[in-house]
């Protein structure tokens, strides 16, 4: 059987940990997956919503992806503000999977 015809129930997880290791607080920000690849391997939710915090605060964010072919993906995830700019353009994180 061929990996392409196997289909998998229900998705997988990743977690990030983060630190924010400036003065300022981070207050209406959002993770944004910026990189997708296709409809085999994809986020249930695009946006995921950093809760406020504060300078030197660690915090925990947990993403959910549908999978519905096995294969090698790599997702993308940029930062950006309460107004929609994109914070820190030069660093992402990101998701290396299967």
């Amino acid at each position: 059987m061929s990996t392409k015809n196997v289909y998998l129930t229900g998705g997988v997880s990743k977690s990030w940990t983060l630190k924010n290791n400036g003065n300022v607080i981070w207050k209406g920000r959002t993770l944004r997956c910026v990189e997708y690849a296709g409809d085999c391997f994809y986020p249930v939710k695009d946006t995921i919503k950093i809760p406020t915090t504060l300078p030197g605060q660690i915090i925990t964010l947990t993403v959910k992806y549908n999978v519905t072919q096995l294969g090698n993906y790599r997702k993308k995830w940029k930062m950006y503000d309460k107004d929609n700019n994109l914070i820190y353009p030069q660093k992402s994180i990101g998701l290396c999977s299967m």
